[in-house]
């Protein structure tokens, strides 16, 4: 039972924290790792593209 991120080693919970912007209102920095084909890319994008609809640049 850890939905579709935890193949991946993320939580659903750091997957909300992410998603709710609060990371960049603090200035801080997200590094995304792992080996090839995990999804760091589309990770990346789905954060950049969250980020554009709550008014912040990417």
């Amino acid at each position: 039972m850890g939905g579709r991120w935890a193949g991946r080693g993320l939580s659903k919970r750091l997957m909300l924290h992410l998603a709710s912007c609060q990371w960049i209102q603090r200035n801080d920095k997200v590094i995304i790792t792992g080996a090839t084909g995990k999804g760091k890319t589309y990770l990346a994008c789905a954060l950049a593209h969250k980020a554009c609809l709550e008014n912040y640049r990417a």
